[in-house]
């Protein structure tokens, strides 16, 4: 074929038995043809067209006790179990903080001294019901009692199948009967807590300028955590409270060898409450543990190409500590530790034009060997601003994850594969107080996975969408 010169590849949009049986297939291969497509549509196609298929339909159809049988072929969709939950969660919070700042001359070193106090008291309810599917037994009507319950008492796990499709439609099940999703109407939750968490902290930390070159800082924050977790989904729920005092150091030093470039060391640690940042359960056990520990450790540059561009990199190390509960030992267990590395140049190009650009690479195991979910093998990011003149402007940048583990471990269940996410803006500076901002996040409209709590529950990313914002400044 000549259009196979100028790289063209020509296919055919059709095959039967007998093109392959004649040899026409073959003499088509030979004069160019470089590729064949196939549907069902045009299978079926094939056998009603042909008397090739005949001997083989035939010998898959009789006549048996009077009974007439015969084969057919059928596209089989994909199919899926769904489950779900309606989660509601009321969460009122009442902070105080007060900061404290001061700077102390004492020989040829400078202390800026910072102190601060903070109180939180939040109140949190939250439950959880069963969802029910009306398709589920068998109709479309709605019964709380026939699509919730699954035996005798239990309504967890009471799944429905649906054929996948795009978008999906759970508005039928996969044999076609009409479907409602709603929740349990009887009330019967799947957990019901209230928790209170009372937190009051104080820090104070140094920061020594030993001279002109070297910088060094001195920290902590002492916490006294009381988290009191009541379920109120039966009248005999327990109540439990874990009540902690819990220091946290931090530790620093910066060099600087020249004016435009600095490199530094530092250390902190930070904790995570046992009931999870829901405050929603709290187990006995978890009632007399120390919250979970993050020890991370952090080295850097951070150099000034130009008053306006700066390249920073670094190297940072954590792991997360788990403690066994009171009376059971001093000993820790650590069942995460993530390292990697990070680049980012950011900066005012020229007048018109700001850029900012980061690259980071990760590496996380639960155990050696054991790979952790939700460490992507890298993220890329990208994002440009140009103002066309005094009063608009635009930006348009980009986010590349790539693919990390959806649980804990090698054969976990999967992976949330990489994605490119592609996101805009604009904005108007209308007078000397307020302005107005339009941001599209998602411009292509691309399927992502960001996120899994586990291998039956991942977060999908939105579609494109858009949100228009005023300032104003007074």
């Amino acid at each position: 074929l000549k259009l196979n010169k100028i790289d063209q590849s020509v296919w055919i949009d059709s095959i039967s038995r007998r093109m392959i049986n004649t040899g026409k297939i073959k003499s088509m291969v030979e004069n160019g043809i470089s590729g064949i497509t196939s549907n069902p549509a045009i299978f079926q196609k094939a056998l009603s067209n042909e008397d090739s298929y005949d001997e083989d339909q035939q010998d898959l159809t009789g006549t048996e006790a009077g009974l007439t049988y015969h084969w057919s072929c059928q596209q089989r969709l994909p199919t899926i179990d769904a489950d779900g939950y309606q989660d509601d969660t009321e969460r009122e919070s009442t902070i105080f903080n007060i900061d404290w700042v001061n700077e102390i001359e004492m020989g040829d070193t400078t202390h800026t001294i910072l102190a601060g106090l903070e109180i939180l008291d939040t109140e949190n309810k939250n439950q959880r019901y069963y969802k029910c599917f009306s398709s589920h037994d068998g109709t479309a009507a709605l019964d709380n009692n026939a699509d919730c319950v699954a035996g005798a008492t239990n309504r967890k796990g009471q799944k429905e199948t649906f054929t996948v499709s795009r978008p999906m439609d759970f508005t039928k099940n996969s044999d076609g009967i009409a479907n409602t999703t709603h929740y349990d109407q009887a009330g019967t939750f799947y957990a019901r807590t209230e928790t209170d968490v009372e937190i009051t902290s104080i820090s104070l930390q140094d920061q020594i300028n030993l001279n002109e070159s070297i910088l060094l800082t001195v920290g902590g924050r002492f916490d006294q955590m009381e988290l009191t977790v009541r379920d109120t989904r039966t009248g005999s729920g327990e109540t439990t409270i874990n009540d902690r005092d819990i220091f946290s150091p931090r530790l620093g030093i910066t060099y600087k060898p020249q004016e435009n470039v600095s490199l530094y060391a530092a250390y902190s640690e930070s904790y995570y409450p046992k009931a999870g940042e829901q405050y929603k359960k709290q187990s006995d056990a978890q009632a007399i543990t120390d919250p979970d520990t993050f020890e991370n450790t952090e080295i850097g540059l951070k150099m000034e190409i130009n008053p306006n561009l700066v390249f920073t990199a670094n190297y940072f190390d954590s792991e997360n500590v788990d403690s066994l509960p009171d009376g059971q030992g001093e000993a820790e267990t650590v069942n995460l530790s993530v390292d990697g590395f990070e680049l980012e140049l950011k900066g005012q190009i020229n007048e018109k034009l700001y850029a900012a650009f980061g690259y980071a690479d990760y590496d996380g195991e639960t155990t050696p060997g054991t790979p952790a979910k939700e460490i992507p093998e890298s993220t890329t990011t990208g994002w440009i601003n140009y103002d066309v003149s005094d009063s608009f402007g635009y930006g348009l940048g980009f986010t590349r994850q790539g693919e990390s583990q959806i649980g804990n471990g090698a054969a976990s269940g999967g992976l949330l594969p990489s994605y490119t996410r592609w996101d805009a803006a604009m904005y108007w500076t209308l007078s000397n107080d307020t302005s107005l901002q339009l941001n599209i996040e998602n411009l292509t409209n691309t399927d992502y996975y960001p996120h899994a709590h586990s291998t039956h529950q991942a977060s999908v990313g939105e579609d494109i969408n858009a949100r228009l914002s005023i300032n104003y400044s007074f």
